[in-house]
């Protein structure tokens, strides 16, 4: 059976599974397989977290105060930046495979963000694999653009309701040994490491593990992460070569996880509020174009 969208979304597909983008946001809100008629992202519940797939920009996470200071002005951003929840995203193009908005700068982001630039949002279904496609165009010629950008893919977690949330967990496809940075009650990182991951390669999922917040990793080696459980072969691959934090998080409450890509990260706990050295922060030169992607893969075994 077809799964039924509503206008509001944009509908790409092949012969093995559909995808549905949000004009609102441009955030990922299905991932169906035709073969299996499971859906792989989580549903956006309101009462839990009603967001599916945010696109982060400029900012990642939170600002310290709210603010940062850009040429001795202060400017105040919310959570994750503006293009999550913008109504104002344009369709630029429509296939039956591919699907392209843009947004660009205005009155009122100059408000907020002073700076001049158009961000493309670029989604790719091929077979099993929905690559997401970030190009930033610095419209200035005469100064840099400061900015962070990420991903925040939520997936449905158990994907049947023959799993629970405790069969499943996160799988790095190298060996690592690594902290988690702890995430402050402001939103703000911590200048704690937690020692998490000791020569291992798999984050066995609980809802308990998020009760502090979101898992934030440095310096992992590995730039796949993938969603198995521990019952039959189906998997979502998260790769993101092209990004050099990663996040996992999830509602305690919530039947998600989310696997993060991020160019940057929410404002140290100790940030003197300065854009140009915010940690992560991209500095793009004037009249030059950035490119990041990176890419969700539906692996389904017979089972």
């Amino acid at each position: 059976m077809e799964k039924q969208q509503s206008d509001s979304i944009i509908s790409i597909e092949n012969d093995f599974f559909s995808v549905g983008v949000n004009k609102t946001g441009g955030e990922i809100c299905s991932f169906y397989s035709k073969k299996s008629s499971i859906e792989y992202i989580w549903s956006g519940d309101p009462e839990v977290w009603a967001s599916t797939a945010p696109v982060l920009f400029p900012i990642i996470g939170v600002l310290k105060d709210g603010f940062f200071l850009y040429e001795g002005k202060k400017y105040y951003l919310p959570k994750h930046g503006f293009i999550r929840n913008s109504e104002s995203l344009v369709l630029e193009s429509k296939s039956v495979n591919e699907v392209h908005f843009s947004f660009e700068s205005n009155e009122g982001t100059k408000e907020i963000y002073p700076f001049d630039f158009k961000f493309d949002l670029i989604f790719v279904l091929s077979e099993n694999n929905l690559e997401v496609k970030h190009h930033v165009e610095n419209l200035s010629k005469e100064r840099p653009l400061l900015f962070s950008l990420g991903g925040h893919p939520a997936f449905k977690c158990p994907f049947s309701d023959q799993h629970s949330y405790e069969d499943y967990f996160i799988y790095f496809e190298e060996y690592e040994s690594v902290s988690r940075w702890r995430v402050l009650k402001d939103g703000t990182i911590g200048s704690v490491k937690l020692p998490f991951l000791e020569k291992d390669n798999r984050i066995n999922l609980t809802h308990e593990l998020f009760q502090d917040d979101a898992l934030i990793f440095k310096d992992l080696k590995s730039r796949k992460a993938s969603l198995k459980n521990k019952l039959n072969s189906n998997e979502i691959e998260v790769s993101f070569n092209d990004f050099e934090y990663l996040g996992i998080w999830a509602k305690t409450d919530g039947d998600f996880v989310c696997i993060e890509p991020w160019l940057g990260i929410s404002d140290s706990y100790d940030s003197e509020n300065k854009l140009e050295e915010k940690e992560g922060v991209i500095s793009l030169n004037p009249s030059s174009k950035f490119n990041a992607s990176y890419s969700i893969k539906i692996k389904e075994g017979d089972s």
